[in-house]
């Protein structure tokens, strides 16, 4: 929701969060899946917007505001990972465009959703699977042979994690 704020502003945000409430109750109710209610939102605030704008905005986004939103003990881990030369892949469900520009300077891999983008236009939808729950484990082991990797750390913050930190030697859910 953080990039629908930047980009949108807060009474957008909020006017567009009131108008699509009964979609996130659908949703909390289990009658409409996780991946419908995020295309709709993200139609609603996205759809027919220029790919230069967004592009532009989420880069913004990326290195203005992104940094300020990760946990001082969430950037201490990956500080640790970095002097260990760990291979680090982050694995997100939000869509590249508003995390890479910040995960390119800090040398992170990124494995994420993907919006579909038509005609020089965000469409709101998306490209392909949502990078949640089991297609994180699928796109995880798509990237990397995981046996070459030992021990292999995950962690995770929401439900949609759970089957990535199966895959560790170490898996730490909410630890920051």
């Amino acid at each position: 929701f953080e990039i629908i704020k930047y980009q949108k502003g807060e009474l957008r945000f909020l006017t567009g969060i009131l108008f699509l409430s009964p979609v996130m109750l659908l949703m909390k109710a289990g009658l409409i899946e996780n991946v419908r209610a995020k295309e709709i939102t993200l139609h609603h605030f996205f759809n027919g917007v220029s790919m230069v704008e967004f592009e532009q905005k989420s880069y913004e986004f990326a290195v203005h505001k992104l940094p300020r939103l990760i946990r001082p003990e969430a950037l201490a881990k990956i500080r640790f990972h970095q002097r260990n030369n760990d291979r680090i892949i982050i694995v997100s469900a939000s869509a590249r465009d508003w995390i890479e520009p910040w995960s390119r300077t800090e040398n992170i891999e990124l494995l994420t959703s993907r919006l579909e983008k038509k005609d020089g236009r965000i469409t709101g939808k998306l490209e392909s699977l949502n990078c949640n729950g089991s297609e994180k484990v699928n796109r995880i082991k798509a990237h990397l042979d995981l046996s070459e990797y030992s021990p292999i750390y995950a962690y995770g913050d929401s439900a949609g994690d759970k089957e990535m930190l199966l895959l560790a030697d170490h898996p730490f859910f909410r630890a920051f």
